[in-house]
């Protein structure tokens, strides 16, 4: 089976208090997710003086990472999702037919590029970002 990759075809933010919206992810522009849960750490000390590994396992959140389209409109909505306590659930549309879902919000820092009319969307989650 051949390993279908290319851009997101849709990207829409439900959330529990403020209006939904859908986010126009840039044609061509990398997007970066990792599914969240349980990680091992990856440490050259993590190793006993009789030659057994420690297992040091750690929690990470969800992360979805991607370059939309945006003008003012999109710059406000993520700022208001940004300063909301309040999460909601992100649903990603992949080009092969993938979907994956978490919930979270938007976090880190909301930077318009007004030349290029995009921005830089991270959005974090506990749990997984699963299919």
């Amino acid at each position: 089976m051949p390993i279908i990759a290319g851009d997101v075809k849709q990207v829409t933010f439900d959330h529990d208090e403020k209006d939904s919206f859908n986010l126009q992810p840039k044609s061509g522009a990398d997007s970066t997710f990792s599914k969240g849960g349980f990680k091992s750490d990856d440490d050259d000390a993590n190793i006993t003086s009789g030659g057994n590994r420690i297992d040091k396992m750690t929690r990470i959140p969800w992360m979805f990472e991607i370059e939309v389209g945006a003008d003012d409109i999109t710059l406000d909505q993520i700022q208001e999702a940004t300063q909301n306590p309040v999460e909601g659930t992100l649903t990603v549309t992949y080009m092969s037919g993938m979907v994956r879902v978490g919930r979270g919000k938007p976090v880190g820092d909301v930077v318009h590029n007004t030349q290029q009319g995009t921005m830089t969307v991270k959005f974090q989650g506990g749990g997984t970002f699963d299919q």
